[in-house]
C-alpha cells in the first residue's frame, strides 16, 4: 500500500484486524495511523505490507510502515523504513506489526521475506518502543540473520503501569504505607483549603473545550520552567484536534479534570481502549503544584478507571518520579535495526 487513498479505505479492516492480534494498542489503531499520516507524512513514503491468505482472502497482517529519507555525511539519502507515527513529536509506545494472534511466526517470516528480496528499496530498518511481550522481538534476530541482515539492539524504555484490583481500597492498600499515607494526604490537605471538583470532558464538543484547557495548562506550565512543549506547535495541535474528532465515536479520548474553586487548574489526557487508560499527557497551573493538583487528579483517574473496570493503568513510557508513586508494574519496550548490506546502512546506524 503505496498511497494516502488506499490507507484511508482500511479503516473497519484495520481495526478488526488489530483486535485479534496479540499486540493491540491504540497506537496502532487504523485512526492514529491515518492521522498521523494525514498532518505529519507529507515528507514521507507510506510503504504499508497487508499479509491474506491466499485462500480466503483473509487479512492475517499488516506492517505499518513508511519509508523515510534522510541524509547521511555525503552520500545519497538514507532510506529508513519506520512504523509510521515515528520521528515527530507524537510519541507513540507499543509499536509493532499487527498479526493475527497465533500466526505471528509465518507473518514474520513473510515479512521479512519480503524485505529480502526487496533490499534495492530501503537500507535501515528501524523499530521503535516495541513491547516486550512481543513475537517480533523473539524472531526478527534469527529471522534476520539468516539471511544476512544485521540486526542490532539499541535501548530499553520502561512503561510504569498499575495492574488495576476491583476496587480502589484494594489499590490503596497495594501500595506501601508511605506512598498509601502520600495519597490520602495530599487530597485531604487539598480538600481543606479549596472547594474540589472533578469531572471529564468525553464528548466531541467537550474535549474540544478540555483541549483548549490542556494547552493553557501546558504553556503555563513550561513557560514557567523556561522550556518549550509541543502543545505551541500547531502541527501538533492540529494532530490531536484531528484524532480527537475521529476517534471520539468510539469513546477512546478523554480528558479528565480537577476544578479548585469553579476554575480548572489540572487535567489529564488519555485513552481508555479495550480495558487499558493510556496516559498521554497533561497539564496543571504551576500557581497550584505546592498543593499537589496533578498528584491528586491522577488519584481519581486511578479511582475511575477502577470503577469502569479498566484493567490497566498505563503511564506510557519513562520512569518519572510521579509515575513510580502510584504504580506496581513496569512494562518495558525495546528499539532494533535491521541493517541491509549497502553502505549506507552501516553508516546511517
Amino acid at each position: 500500500i503505496t498511497t494516502a487513498g488506499e490507507l484511508e479505505s482500511l479503516r473497519d479492516e484495520w481495526n478488526a484486524l488489530l483486535a485479534e492480534s496479540g499486540g493491540d494498542s491504540v497506537f496502532l489503531t487504523w485512526e492514529w495511523v491515518s492521522t498521523w499520516w494525514r498532518i505529519y507524512g507529507n515528507r514521507h513514503e507510506l510503504f504499508i505490507l497487508l499479509l491474506t491468505d491466499r485462500g480466503s482472502g483473509r487479512w492475517m497482517g499488516i506492517a505499518s510502515l513508511m519509508r523515510v529519507q534522510t541524509p547521511v555525511a555525503s552520500l545519497p539519502l538514507v532510506r529508513r523504513l519506520r512504523f509510521i507515527g515515528e520521528g515527530e513529536p507524537v510519541c507513540p509506545d507499543y509499536m509493532d506489526f499487527i498479526f493475527r494472534k497465533g500466526h505471528e511466526g509465518v507473518c514474520l517470516l513473510r515479512v521479512v521475506e519480503f524485505l529480502e528480496a526487496h533490499r534495492r528499496d530501503w537500507d535501515v530498518l528501524e523499530l521503535a518502543t516495541v513491547p516486550e511481550e512481543s513475537e517480533t522481538l523473539r524472531d526478527l534476530p534469527r529471522l534476520s540473520v539468516s539471511r544476512g541482515l544485521t540486526m542490532r539492539w539499541h535501548r530499553e524504555v520502561p512503561s510504569p503501569c498499575i495492574h488495576l484490583p476491583e476496587d480502589y481500597e484494594a489499590y490503596l492498600t497495594s501500595l506501601s504505607a508511605n506512598r498509601r499515607g502520600q495519597v490520602r494526604n495530599k487530597r485531604a490537605r487539598l480538600g481543606r483549603g479549596h472547594q474540589v471538583e472533578f469531572g471529564a470532558y468525553e464528548k466531541r464538543d467537550q474535549l474540544e473545550e478540555g483541549l483548549e484547557h490542556l494547552i493553557r495548562l501546558n504553556l503555563e506550565r513550561f513557560h514557567a520552567l523556561g522550556k518549550e512543549t509541543p502543545f505551541s506547535v500547531p502541527r501538533f495541535v492540529a494532530f490531536h484536534r484531528e484524532l480527537i474528532g475521529g476517534s471520539q465515536e468510539r469513546g477512546w479520548p478523554r480528558m479528565p479534570y480537577l476544578k479548585l474553586d469553579g476554575r480548572i487548574v489540572a487535567i489529564r489526557y488519555g485513552f481508555l481502549y479495550h480495558g487499558t487508560w493510556y496516559d498521554y499527557n497533561a497539564g496543571f497551573d504551576p500557581a497550584f503544584e505546592k498543593v499537589s493538583v496533578s498528584h491528586v487528579l491522577i488519584a481519581e483517574c486511578i479511582r475511575t478507571c477502577i470503577e469502569e473496570g479498566a484493567r490497566v493503568f498505563d503511564f506510557l513510557a519513562g520512569p518519572h518520579p510521579h509515575k513510580l508513586t502510584y504504580t506496581n508494574a513496569t512494562r518495558r519496550m525495546y528499539s532494533l535495526t535491521v541493517e541491509n548490506d549497502s553502505p549506507r546502512a552501516a553508516l546511517a546506524v
